[in-house]
């Protein structure tokens, strides 16, 4: 079991989707996941994976083909803090 965290991006980003059901079902599907048993809890067809370069050390997986979420996993203690979700081009201006 994880403990949630949330950064101030994240919580901006949620906001835009809070009118999007579909969105906000998946997200909050894949939160559930992520308490329950972090990255070994998202299913291989979410495509989870380690990120590099500006996002060394987050993960990320996909929710649809171009919406995606990222995360920082700690093992001691169990903590998830979730960073940013969002299309491609939007975690990319994000980041520039």
């Amino acid at each position: 079991m994880y403990q949630l965290q949330l950064t101030s991006q994240f919580k901006k980003d949620f906001k835009k989707i809070k009118n999007n059901k579909k969105r906000l079902k998946k997200v909050l599907d894949l939160i559930d996941l992520l308490i329950e048993g972090g990255v070994g809890n998202v299913p291989i067809e979410m495509r989870p994976h380690k990120l590099i370069g500006n996002w060394n050390g987050r993960l990320e997986c996909h929710l649809e083909s171009d919406y995606l979420i990222i995360w920082f996993e700690e093992k001691n203690p169990n903590i998830i803090r979730l960073e940013h979700v969002g299309s491609h081009s939007e975690l990319f201006e994000w980041f520039c």
